[in-house]
């Protein structure tokens, strides 16, 4: 849902993300999210072919 936090669980090159890095998602439509990072940042991705969770709550070792 739009205004959710996420946090991506691998790094993509080609998106320009880091494992651990968190964002928020800005739009959500079937196949195509759009995600803002902290730095304002705006990044498209397929759902289904990038690995991330909800960033409501982590700890240190959130990579575990």
């Amino acid at each position: 849902m739009a205004g959710d936090r996420i946090i991506f669980q691998k790094s993509n090159k080609d998106l320009q993300i880091q494992n651990s890095e968190f964002e928020t998602l800005t739009s959500v439509n079937k196949n195509e999210f759009v995600a803002k990072t902290d730095t304002g940042k705006d990044v498209s991705f397929d759902q289904s072919k990038i690995q991330f969770k909800h960033g409501y709550a982590t700890t240190v070792c959130n990579n575990l």
